[in-house]
């Protein structure tokens, strides 16, 4: 792995925590995009009297409650390039870019039966049934995401290159039957892409065209977590691009916690923890996902977890059959986490 050095992380005994080498050549360059970041969000904030922000997460206890501006005229600086680089290296960007189909199955995101609760959140109450897998498939090199829950099931088409007739960004079906409501739609895509750029972190934004800067780093459970503010589209025909915010873990390599918020709406946060490492790379197994408007401590609005995920079975587009169930090698469970 090369060798290991320290960022400032100590463990309460005080003994420096190793940090991983992507993240270690870091800290020999300056930090002047984490400053000219924060004194952005300052002005931003100033012009708000400040209400916008939780104060505590500027100086790296909590989070943010409003998205920080990106400079004017767009693109990226070279910073955020090299931290995003380092993030998706730490992650196991290698190995992601060698996978043809991606297989996971998790417990407590909502099913594609969640509709607006009237209160205008996207992602209430897991309810009843939510213990039971969703079980997700991911063609990656085509662009390809199918989930199946029972009789429910949803087709995400990231990019126009699918392989299958032309249709929405997003389908969706409740009980075999296509749900046409965009107050059920809208709320599902929102919740998937959520879950989506958690699991991947910096994986969801390599090799795209983005628009993205450095934001002051974050203390999250005694580390500092280096952020990236970014935007965008993650459906070519989609809506318009969501912004987010990627504050990754430089000891355990995985994007620690991560900002989403699509246009029109709030600012939603996941935590991602317990890394395990599959296939040379490390997944995040438990999330937690909350509104950012409620706070940390009183915000918590659901957990999530990767109970099963498996790599390159090799089927075609047309194995994810909808409404479900998806056919062929597609159809196997995904492979249990605690499996060797």
């Amino acid at each position: 792995m090369g060798r290991i050095t320290t960022m400032g992380q100590m463990t309460s005994t005080g003994r420096p925590i190793p940090v991983h080498p992507a993240f270690a050549r870091l800290q020999r360059r300056p930090v002047a995009g984490w400053r000219r970041g924060r004194r952005a969000v300052l002005r931003a904030g100033a012009g708000l009297g400040m209400a916008g922000f939780t104060m505590a997460g500027l100086a790296g206890c909590a989070s943010l409650t409003l998205m920080p501006p990106l400079p004017s005229g767009g693109g990226s600086t070279s910073g955020s390039r090299r931290l995003l680089a380092a993030a998706a290296e730490a992650q196991g960007v290698v190995g992601f870019r060698r996978f043809y189909d991606l297989n996971i199955a998790v417990t407590g995101l909502p099913a594609p039966a969640l509709a607006d609760d009237g209160g205008g959140s996207w992602l209430a109450s897991a309810g009843a049934g939510a213990a039971a897998p969703v079980e997700i498939r991911g063609l990656l090199r085509r662009g390809l995401v199918a989930g199946y829950h029972g009789m429910d099931a949803w087709l995400w088409r990231l990019s126009g290159d699918h392989g299958l007739a032309p249709g929405p960004a997003l389908s969706a079906w409740r009980a075999g039957q296509a749900e046409t409501r965009v107050a059920t739609r809208e709320p599902l895509r929102r919740a998937i892409e959520l879950l989506w750029v958690g699991l991947l972190g910096p994986l969801a934004f390599i090799d795209r065209v983005l628009d993205m800067d450095e934001v002051p780093p974050l203390w999250i459970d005694g580390r500092r977590c280096a952020g990236l503010r970014l935007r965008h589209q993650i459906t070519a025909d989609g809506p318009a691009a969501a912004d987010f915010l990627l504050f990754s873990d430089p000891v355990t390599g995985l994007a620690r916690r991560v900002g989403y918020q699509p246009a029109g709406d709030q600012l939603w946060w996941i935590d991602c923890e317990g890394p395990v490492d599959r296939h040379g790379v490390r997944w995040p197994s438990r999330f937690t996902w909350w509104a950012a408007r409620y706070g940390i401590a009183a915000g918590a609005a659901g957990q999530i977890a990767l109970t099963g995920l498996d790599v390159d079975r090799i089927y075609a587009p047309e194995d994810l059959s909808m409404p479900g169930p998806p056919r062929g090698r597609a159809a196997v469970a995904a492979r249990a986490i605690g499996a060797a």
